[in-house]
This record gives C-alpha cells, sequence and structure tokens, in this order.
C-alpha cells in the first residue's frame, strides 16, 4: 500500500507541476517537486528520527538509574537481560508502529533517489541526443562530398561505377607476362640442387620426383631478381612459395606452379569461367554471379562468397576482374583486385574481404586445344581473421592444394564435355573462336581465382 501511494503522489505531484508550471520544474521535465517530498514525507523533521532518539534516550535513563543499585556483577547481568527482555517486549507492542515508521522513511529515501536518477537522465539524454545528430550531420555531409555523385544517381535508382578509375590497367596486365619464365628462375634458385640439378626435398618426397643425395647438397646462389620467396610445401605436379606481407606480418603472399599434361588450357579456363559448372564440383561456393561488365576491357565486377566452418562467418568478396589472351606469346592472364560497388554493400551473416588479389597466367605446353599446360597463381588474401602463423600455414598447406587439385578433376576431358555443351555462348569452342578473332564472345566469362 504504501509503495501505491508513493506511485500515487509522484504521478500526482507531476500532473500538478505541469498544470502549475511551477519555477522550480520545467513544464517538460517529469521531475518529483521538492515541496512535495518536504510535505509529504517531513525530509527535514522526519517522525521516525524523533521516535527513535526519544525512545532510545528513555531506555538510556532507566538503565543509568537501575545501574547505580547494583552491587555485584551478577545484578548487573540481571538488569542488563531484564532490559533487554523488556526491549524487545516493547518492540514488539510498538511493532506496528516502528514498521510504518521505517516505510515513511524508506518511501522518503526512494523518493529522492528516482528524482535524482530522472534528472540525470534527462540531462544526458539531452547532451547525447545533441551529440548524436551532430555526428550523424557530420557523417552525411562526408559521404555526400566523397561520394555525392553516386548518391545521386543511386536515389534516382541508378547505379553507377567509376570504370576509368576502378579498370585494371594494361600495364599491370603486361607486367605479369613473364610470370611463367620468373617461375623456372625461382625453381632453379630454390628447389634444385647447385651440384647435381635435381629437386631438393620441401616438406615431404612426392611420387616420380627425382630428389638430390648429394651430401653437401646446396641451393644456388639466390639470384636478385627472385625476391623474398620461399620454397613452403610440394604436392603432386604442384609446388608453393610463399612471402611474407609487407605491412601485415601475420600475412603472406602465395605463388604455386602447375603441370598438368593431361589437360588443355582451354578446358582449364573452362572449368573457372563457368559459373553453373563451378557449383557442382567446387562446394565451398555459396554464391557467384557478375555484377558489373565492361566488355571494351574484358572486365567484370564479381561478387563470391565463400562457405566458412559452422563456428565462422562465411567470407564474401567483391572484385574487378579482367583477363587478356595473348595469341603470339600463347598466354592467359587473369588478374583479379578487390573493388566497391554500390550495388553490393556488406552482406549480413558475411564478413567482408577487404584485401584480395590474384593472377593467374596459363601457357598452353603446344596450342590451347591441346593436352599440356603449366600455370602460374599468385595471390593474397586477408580474410580478416587474426591467427597465429602457424595456424595460417597450416590452413594454407591444406586448402590451397585441396583446390588446385579439385580443379584439376573438374578439368578432366570425359568430365568437363559431359557436363558442358560445347559450342554455346560463353562455352569452350565459343572461346576458341574469340581467341582466333572468328567472332565474339556474347556471354562475359566469370572467372573466380
Amino acid at each position: 500500500m504504501h509503495f501505491i501511494s508513493l506511485a500515487r503522489t509522484v504521478f500526482r505531484n507531476q500532473w500538478q507541476s505541469r498544470c502549475v508550471c511551477a519555477p522550480s520544474i520545467p513544464a517538460e521535465c517529469l521531475l518529483l517537486d521538492k515541496r512535495c517530498i518536504h510535505t509529504k514525507f517531513d525530509r527535514k523533521n522526519a517522525p521516525f528520527r524523533i521516535s527513535i532518539v526519544s525512545f532510545a534516550e528513555s531506555v538510556c535513563v532507566k538503565l543509568l538509574s537501575e545501574v547505580k543499585t547494583v552491587n555485584n556483577s551478577k545484578d548487573l547481568l540481571n538488569l542488563i537481560s531484564n532490559t533487554f527482555s523488556s526491549l524487545t517486549l516493547k518492540l514488539k507492542d510498538q511493532s506496528v508502529n516502528v514498521v510504518r515508521l521505517c516505510t515513511k522513511q524508506f518511501e522518503c529515501v526512494v523518493a529522492h533517489r528516482i528524482r535524482r536518477g530522472q534528472q540525470v537522465f534527462s540531462l544526458y539524454n539531452k547532451i547525447w541526443d545533441e551529440k548524436a545528430l551532430e555526428d550523424i550531420v557530420r557523417r552525411m555531409r562526408k559521404k555526400f562530398l566523397t561520394r555525392g555523385k553516386e548518391l545521386v544517381f543511386t536515389a534516382c535508382g541508378v547505379v553507377i561505377f567509376n570504370w576509368e578509375k576502378e579498370r585494371i590497367p594494361d600495364a599491370m596486365i603486361t607486367s605479369y607476362m613473364s610470370e611463367i619464365d620468373f617461375i623456372h628462375l625461382l625453381k632453379k634458385s630454390t628447389v634444385e640442387c647447385a651440384n647435381c640439378g635435381n629437386r631438393l626435398l620441401i616438406d615431404r618426397p612426392i611420387k616420380n620426383v627425382v630428389y638430390c643425395v648429394c651430401e653437401n647438397s646446396s641451393r644456388p646462389a639466390a639470384e636478385k631478381d627472385v625476391g623474398d620467396w620461399v620454397p613452403f610445401a610440394e604436392r603432386q605436379d604442384m609446388l608453393i612459395w610463399r612471402r611474407q606481407h609487407e605491412k601485415h606480418q601475420d600475412l603472406y603472399l602465395y605463388k604455386v606452379y602447375g603441370r598438368f599434361d593431361e589437360i588443355s588450357a582451354l578446358d582449364f579456363l573452362q572449368v573457372q569461367i563457368d559459373t553453373n559448372y563451378r557449383r557442382k564440383w567446387d562446394k565451398t561456393v555459396a554464391d557467384i554471379h557478375v555484377v558489373d561488365s565492361d566488355p571494351k576491357s574484358n572486365s567484370d565486377v564479381i561478387y563470391w562468397e565463400v562457405k566458412w566452418p559452422h563456428m565462422f562467418a562465411n567470407r564474401d568478396y567483391v572484385f574487378n576482374r579482367r583477363f587478356e589472351v595473348d595469341r603470339q606469346k600463347k598466354l592467359m592472364v587473369i588478374v583479379n583486385k578487390n573493388v566497391e560497388h554500390p550495388s553490393v554493400p556488406p552482406k549480413p551473416g558475411a564478413q567482408r574481404v577487404s584485401e584480395y588479389w590474384s593472377c593467374m597466367v596459363i601457357k598452353p605446353q603446344k596450342d590451347f586445344t591441346e593436352p599440356g599446360i603449366e600455370f602460374v597463381l599468385t595471390y593474397c588474401d586477408d580474410p580478416g581473421l587474426p591467427m597465429p602463423s602457424y595456424v595460417a600455414g597450416w590452413v594454407a598447406m591444406s586448402a590451397l592444394p585441396d583446390f588446385l587439385i579439385t580443379l584439376r578433376e573438374a578439368s578432366q576431358p570425359g568430365k568437363i564435355h559431359s557436363e558442358i555443351r560445347r559450342g554455346e555462348p560463353g562455352s569452350a569452342a565459343s572461346l576458341v573462336e574469340a581467341f582466333v578473332g572468328a567472332t565474339a564472345i556474347q556471354q562475359k566469362p566469370e572467372l573466380i581465382v
């Protein structure tokens, strides 16, 4: 009942303060009036305090008057025991009054705490509202100044992507044309014995590979042009090097060299550019689609979502992909680099990878349609998850070779020809015609590396 009376007093006083508009309380603030607390609970001269003091004084006076008649310690103990017994009886008799006074005092304290909490809440609410508004205005102004044209076109329902700025330049494509020659120099400098010319063991022996058995086997003097690439792993028909990232110590760049004698360059490319087929052979793909295209430069913006284990969020990529075919050198170069696109904002439930780039160079041993290729894949991928170097190394040593082995199995002639119909736009046959200049590709390829 006392709590109900407290609530009634609070809201009655708020209504009166709104109506009267007392100068001590603003009309827009729902606070308790000091006058209400003084009149209702008598804060300065609380009856609770007066009653308690009077009762304590009477007990002390009675106890001191009777102490004078005590002659020994036994009588003193009896006196104290009798006094506290009588005190207990008096408290029981006056229990209702004591509880009533304690309740009034409690209501007084609670009312003061509520009033102070309302004042603090109103003050900070006003301060933070102003700061939040200033922060929103500042961010909107900054975004409009940096991407004003984009925002205007987006508001009108048109998505604009600046291809002139984001297109991968010709110089970058040309710089990767020499990757095949570089990888042979890197092999000679890092994984071949200087004495016998046989292969040096990297992590584990591979079948049908002749390794060095020299007592004093040594690597040739490192070439200045090979950089800091270090042999990392070896699998069947594949060699992997890695190099530490210039800015991030726990991040590495990887370079893979592979040689597949039973696969043609065209089939190897077709397996990667056919989106529907990739969803069948690559079980890690959650989604792949082309976002935007620039036919003038053979460029596409691609969205790619990769499945991660259940304990982690999926990773998704938005990157610019450009490919070129050099018919004279018989080379295919594909370069990917992460980019931002207005029509592909970050997706809930997936973590956007902010640093990703890769380059693949494919060279046929004879011709694009004949079996036998060698390729070089160089890439850097920051998943945004801090991991110890040994964990990252274990993941790279298992995931990267597994992907390339699966890619090789999907590129087998009998399997790919049964899954992909030749002669359709975007198929292997139409790509051959595009390479020799007979016709144009009607459907843009979607290569994911």
